[in-house]
């Protein structure tokens, strides 16, 4: 779960020179889209993308926090359980394209 909530088709991703760290936050992490018992038996991890905004959260108020701050999180790239196998390629970093790419493309 936790490599597909950073490796995903346009995951924010940038040089050491140029990093936002709200930009890191919020579009270098995904929203995974899962049914409610999954979410429960993940602890709401799907709601990783808070957590890089503010490590401090614990899991259990990261729905909570996503909910209240919606307006800061609306633009969070969702990703659903079907494209969860498209990430898995995704583990090459081109540094002339500044994004991750797949080895198998």
């Amino acid at each position: 779960v936790f490599f597909i909530q950073h490796n995903f088709p346009e995951s924010y991703t940038s040089d050491e020179d140029n990093w936002s760290y709200f930009r890191g936050a919020l579009s270098g992490s995904s929203f995974l889209q899962m049914p409610a018992i999954l979410n429960w038996f993940t602890a709401d991890i799907a709601y990783h993308h808070i957590h890089h905004l503010s490590e401090r959260i614990p899991n259990y108020r990261l729905k909570e926090c996503h909910e209240v701050n919606i307006h800061l999180v609306q633009n969070v790239h969702r990703l659903y359980l079907s494209q969860v196998s498209d990430c898995f390629s995704l583990i090459l970093w081109d540094r002339e394209r500044l994004e991750l790419v797949s080895p198998f493309a």
